[in-house]
């Protein structure tokens, strides 16, 4: 079906977004209309600050070579890292990091010298995929109940695995 418009009236849509002068659009005064981000609060913290709920967000924010500090008990997300953070658990391997299912838990993509450390993964799917990255460091990680691969590395370089235990849960 084709709409066709009488002949008048595209003239005055264009006259009308033009202010009469020079035929330049009117586009009064521009603003920021974003309202801030406002992110759930938790205890997922960036460099020492913030506070939270989803390390997703957490991602979001940090800037290149933040500590993202996850705290005890359980997350269930899968996320993606292309920027240079470093990840870490408590020290006393308090985390268990369930991935959404049939999804990583950790995807780092194009991203040079991240560090995951002192989680425990569990996943449906793979746990950790790294896609196209540089100096990438996991340590202390287990990798447990995992339903593919522990870790699966493409295209990367200088990928360590260190002190890493792949298991099942007990």
């Amino acid at each position: 079906m084709r709409v066709q418009f009488p002949k008048f009236i595209l003239p005055l849509l264009f006259v009308s977004a033009c202010d009469g002068k020079d035929g330049k659009v009117d586009t009064g005064d521009l603003q920021d209309t974003d309202p801030e981000q406002v992110y759930d609060e938790g205890c997922i913290l960036v460099d020492g600050e913030g506070g939270y709920q989803w390390l997703t967000d957490a991602i979001t924010v940090a800037d290149s070579g933040s500590t993202i500090s996850l705290c005890e008990g359980e997350i269930t997300e899968s996320v993606t890292v292309d920027k240079p953070v470093t990840i870490e658990g408590p020290e006393d391997e308090e985390l268990i990091w369930n991935a959404e299912t049939n999804m990583a838990a950790l995807t780092i993509q194009g991203a040079e010298g991240v560090v995951v450390r002192n989680v425990s993964i569990r996943s449906t799917r793979n746990g950790i995929n790294i896609d196209n990255a540089v100096d990438t460091l996991v340590e202390n990680v287990q990798l447990l109940a995992i339903g593919g691969t522990g870790a699966r590395a493409v295209d990367a370089t200088n990928t360590t695995f260190k002190d890493c235990y792949f298991g099942q849960l007990e």
